[in-house]
């Protein structure tokens, strides 16, 4: 009755575990193991926003346990970042305050669009094993104006605003590039 039992368990608990058993770690194409992750270059003409997107690939890397990040002489491969495109374009203008300047208009979002460039580079032998280009884009409220006789515009607003959704945008376009660096054809 025991052996019965242990075997039932043992069966039950191979079956429904079965992931766990399998190969499908994610990894770096070539196996690698040790990274070496110098800052983005950033080809944009907004400065600063090239930490939001190696703080980014650096934390998913770690988030995913894919690698570990070492420096240029202990490592295996290089992962190397390139921010090649970053536009905003308004969206409609508002139609809410009708007591502005004739010609004025005041746009109600603006959508961020970015595109950055990935290379995992062996270090052997300066190798590319793996790159690809990852797009993303958010959208953000613009400062609004309460009323036409009352300035409520924060000039701050739109450069934080800005930065957040670029650092958010970083985040996402980072966990898409180890998603496709890491898929198992």
């Amino acid at each position: 009755m025991k052996i019965s039992l242990v075997l039932v368990l043992l069966i039950f608990g191979l079956t429904s575990c079965a992931y766990n058993i399998s190969s499908d770690k994610k990894q770096l194409p070539g196996g690698y193991d040790h990274v070496f992750l110098p800052p983005f270059s950033n080809r944009t003409k907004l400065p600063g926003i090239e930490v939001y997107f190696t703080n980014s690939l650096g934390r998913e890397i770690r988030r995913a346990a894919v690698a570990k990040i070492s420096d240029k002489n202990n490592s295996q491969v290089t992962i190397e970042g390139v921010i090649q495109d970053l536009r905003f374009a308004p969206s409609a203008p508002s139609e809410s305050i009708k007591q502005l300047p004739k010609y004025a208009t005041l746009f109600t979002s603006y959508r961020i669009f970015v595109e950055t460039a990935v290379t995992v580079r062996r270090n052997s032998d300066n190798q590319v094993i793996w790159n690809g280009v990852i797009r993303g884009e958010k959208s953000y409220d613009s400062p609004q104006v309460a009323s036409a006789g009352i300035n409520t515009v924060d000039p701050l607003y739109n450069h934080s605003a800005r930065h957040q959704y670029i650092g958010q945008l970083a985040q996402d376009m980072m966990i898409e590039a180890i998603d496709r660096m890491t898929e198992q054809f």
